[in-house]
């Protein structure tokens, strides 16, 4: 019986974990794409941080703003995504028959994880972007 059990479930297990490593990548491409846009970022303001920097700004207001700014992009990207969930509801349930799409622990857990990815991917670059030298600053190109 267990055997027949198993065999029964193989499709869901699969397709589960097929759908899972898709989400891993994404979620891997998306820290990676928000890292990348808030380094870009950092270096074409470079001069701009300098200046304030020399002015008198903190580190920390430096770093927070553009942290800021890179969550935002994140929290956006996150409530669009869930928008795009509810409106592919159906699709959602073929696949996952077992779990509901749009569960609130699911969700709370989605949002979590790409919280921390996000928080991470958006401060390291903004940390940088505190620690740069306002002398090395102004004099680059």
């Amino acid at each position: 019986m267990d055997e027949v059990l198993g065999q029964s479930l193989d499709a869901t297990r699969s397709r589960t974990l097929l759908l899972g490593l898709f989400a891993a990548a994404s979620l891997t491409l998306a820290a990676a794409g928000l890292y990348g846009l808030v380094r870009y970022t950092v270096v074409q303001r470079t001069k701009e941080i300098g200046i304030r920097m020399a002015l008198g700004a903190a580190d920390r207001q430096v770093t927070a703003e553009f942290a800021r700014k890179g969550i935002l992009l994140a929290a956006v990207g996150a409530i669009v995504g869930v928008g795009a969930a509810a409106l592919l509801l159906q699709v959602l349930r073929g696949v996952t028959p077992t779990v509901e799409p749009l569960d609130a622990w699911v969700v709370a857990a989605v949002m979590l994880v790409l919280g921390a990815a996000s928080v991470g991917a958006a401060v390291v670059p903004a940390r940088r972007a505190g620690r740069i030298d306002p002398a090395l600053a102004l004099r680059a190109k």
